[in-house]
């Protein structure tokens, strides 16, 4: 065990003894994520789940807190009370597809130079690495994948509205994939809430899915139905933001930055994903309009549409289906279905590996609960 895990473990212990860290998951600026098993001390139970341990630390506290007009220790409190408050929402917000918050710790530093944060959840797998082995999928592929998403992210935006409260962060790196195939959004911005003043939003993570508005920091919650539109663009059109060049043609940094300008600062419209259809497009493309008042109004609307889709297209399939009435004419052969197109599973790997947490380093508006302070 090197000496980094050795110390996360130790801390971990401290806090719930017979936890024990198995590897490294990933690593972010603000911590790193662990997978570990917790083996229950009376009754030798044992679970295995994911252990993110943020690193939050002011390296000179006094400026920090001049800055803010304030005192060194007030400072210290304040932003303690911050991480605990916002936890304490994300413990408590109960959804089948909101990433759940198994148990929490904050452990102090000396001399207020700062405090770890740890974070007992399930083991799941990032969107980001799934994304990755679907990058070739079929169009039936990849639409059944991006409804999915979309109607499991749904349900997780529509308890968020009714708690007022802002993701403002959604993209791959912060949905996730259980072992059955559910889609979850974590990362409700515990650390980037904190670390506001310590850095600037990444230019390859956040600004690249963060809507339009959020700029202007006039927001509501549709900025979450526009990072999401983003998102299930990715999916329908092999892991291509829109305006980059068509797959399977390489991709440049310059090219990103191009795609970026003329999507956000030229405001062009944005044209349809390529591996999509043009019903599904359709709803895709109201999602990145660049004015809010284009978009859905909230998540269930845009639910409702992707439900209403199934159903049209459920329809005449049925109807095909159907058994054709009695007749004396002799019947005709019919040759079998190939399957293609057929959508694959998303719940496991292609490869069957074990699923595994994402982690992305820790990064609301006129209804912000958990906006940045």
């Amino acid at each position: 065990m090197n000496n980094e895990r050795q110390k996360a473990e130790q801390l971990a212990a401290s806090i719930w003894p017979g936890i024990h860290l198995e590897k490294r998951l990933g690593k972010g600026a603000y911590g790193s994520v662990y997978e570990c098993v917790k083996t229950d001390t009376s009754t030798s139970f044992t679970t295995r789940e994911a252990l993110k341990i943020i690193d939050m630390t002011f390296d000179d506290i006094e400026s920090l807190a001049e800055e803010e007009g304030t005192t060194p220790d007030s400072y210290y409190q304040k932003r303690k009370k911050d991480a605990i408050d916002e936890i304490e929402i994300m413990y408590r917000l109960k959804s089948p597809h909101i990433v759940h918050i198994n148990d929490y710790a904050i452990m102090e530093k000396e001399n207020l130079e700062g405090f770890y944060i740890l974070i007992r959840m399930d083991v799941l797998t990032s969107l980001a690495n799934v994304m990755k082995e679907h990058v070739d999928d079929s169009q039936p592929e990849a639409e059944e994948l991006a409804k999915k998403v979309a109607l499991d992210i749904c349900d997780a935006l529509i308890l968020c509205q009714k708690k007022n409260i802002v993701h403002r962060d959604i993209k791959p790196q912060n949905v996730f994939l259980s072992e059955n195939g559910e889609f979850y959004l974590g990362d409700f911005g515990v650390a980037k809430s904190l670390s506001c003043h310590l850095s600037s939003l990444s230019y390859k993570g956040t600004e690249l899915y963060i809507a339009p508005e959020v700029a202007l920091g006039k927001y509501d919650h549709r900025v979450d139905l526009y990072s999401l539109g983003l998102l299930l663009y990715q999916l329908l059109n092999h892991r291509r933001m829109p305006f980059c060049p068509a797959y399977p043609k390489p991709q440049s940094a310059e090219d990103t930055q191009d795609a970026y300008i003329k999507r956000v600062v030229s405001r062009e419209p944005v044209p349809a994903p390529d591996n999509c259809s043009p019903a599904f497009a359709k709803i895709v493309l109201k999602l990145c309009q660049y004015n809010p008042d284009n978009r859905y109004k909230d998540a269930a609307e845009l639910k409702e549409a992707i439900l209403a889709l199934n159903q049209a297209k459920a329809e005449p399939q049925a109807a095909a289906e159907a058994p054709a009435p009695e007749s004396s004419a002799p019947a005709v052969s019919q040759t079998p279905d190939s399957g293609a197109g057929t959508p694959k599973p998303f719940g496991a790997s292609k490869n069957q590996n074990p699923l595994r947490n994402g982690f992305e380093a820790p990064q609301q508006s006129s209804a912000p609960v958990m906006d940045k302070p």
